[in-house]
């Protein structure tokens, strides 16, 4: 029974496609003998049923100019409105009537929805807060060196009004630092801490978009959530061997898990400004952005917690916080939609 119904829709589809085809040339025939009315009583019913992107603008186009004609504007502006929304970049053809270029100019292409992906060059900064015992740091600018970093993020926007778009990102970040210690005589020399964080950023972003090229700034806040925290941790070898009697020397040590007195959820505002590139769908884009954090990553109370990083290693976190610009390069879709200007 499902079988057979299947097959009656078959049919009953195909011959309603095959009578708007025949409606389509009849409708041509009345437009040209100024039969208005009739061009719209035969191609109103079947629009939906061109499945040929061709077939249904140009079965538009004659609707559109057959209710110009009968001084119908608003329902040709509607016409005009699915064209578009069929054929983003539609153009009308010298042919065709001058009211219909007119009313083709009244409307505009809006960026509504973009979905896009891109990635970074991550240029972190080691901002120290305060520094703790054990820490042979002297002068921040030489304990701490940034090495290069990367962040991959997905995101989208959608257009508020014009040119104004709410933006939403997902990234996955890895970062590492290398710290040397300034003096001589403190046991641990050097370690290299990575991270590795999800951050997810909500913001505002206004773009002013030209025919090809179009340039944009953004602003917002983002969360930098920790996924891992680990050191590789070399002891200095200047010191000497340290006597039996006090557990001998230790060895450095690799991969230690610094999670535990790393806090779990950072907070950061960031800005940028950029360029894109492209038209139509497809654009590529070239930008920057900075993210300020002010929250200490060090949790206070696991500061002394761990006793191999203490008594062998002698290392104690100072206070710090992460911030970072990133040089970006990406792609992104764009959904296009009509409006009237």
């Amino acid at each position: 029974m499902k079988h057979l119904l299947s097959i009656l829709l078959g049919f009953s589809f195909m011959a309603q496609a095959q009578n708007c085809s025949q409606n389509l040339e009849e409708a041509q025939i009345a437009f040209f003998n100024g039969r208005f009315q009739s061009c719209i009583e035969l191609l109103k019913p079947c629009i939906e049923t061109y499945a040929i992107k061709e077939d249904r603008i140009m079965a538009l186009e004659i609707l559109a100019k057959s209710q110009l004609m009968l001084g119908q504007k608003t329902e040709a502006e509607a016409s005009m409105y699915r064209i578009l929304s069929t054929d983003p970049f539609y153009q009308v053809r010298p042919d065709l009537s001058v009211s219909l270029e007119e009313l083709y100019h009244q409307f505009r292409l809006v960026r509504q929805w973009q979905l896009g992906f891109n990635l970074s060059y991550l240029a972190a900064k080691y901002s120290l807060l305060k520094t703790w015992s054990f820490s042979g740091v002297v002068e921040e600018s030489t304990a701490y060196e940034a090495r290069p970093s990367m962040q991959f993020e997905t995101w989208g926007s959608y257009t508020l009004y014009r040119g104004l778009q709410v933006e939403a990102g997902l990234a996955f970040q890895a970062m590492s630092f290398y710290r040397a210690e300034l003096q001589q005589n403190y046991l641990l020399q050097s370690s290299l801490e990575d991270y590795q964080f999800i951050s997810p950023r909500l913001g505002l972003q206004y773009e002013y978009a030209g025919r090809s090229f179009s340039g944009f700034v953004n602003f917002g806040g983002s969360m930098q959530i920790l996924q891992s925290a680990r050191a590789d941790m070399a002891l200095n070898p200047q010191i000497g061997e340290i006597p039996a009697a006090f557990g001998g020397y230790p060895e450095s040590q690799e991969n230690l898990d610094l999670s535990f007195q790393r806090k779990s959820l950072l907070n950061n505002l960031y800005a940028g400004i950029g360029l894109r590139y492209g038209r139509g769908h497809h654009r590529f884009e070239l930008s920057y952005r900075f993210q300020h954090a002010w929250t200490n990553m060090v949790i206070d109370d696991q500061r002394f917690s761990d006793a191999n990083l203490l008594n062998n290693l002698a290392y104690v976190p100072d206070d710090f916080s992460f911030n970072y610009g990133l040089w970006q390069v990406g792609y992104l879709y764009t959904f296009l939609k009509p409006q009237k200007k």
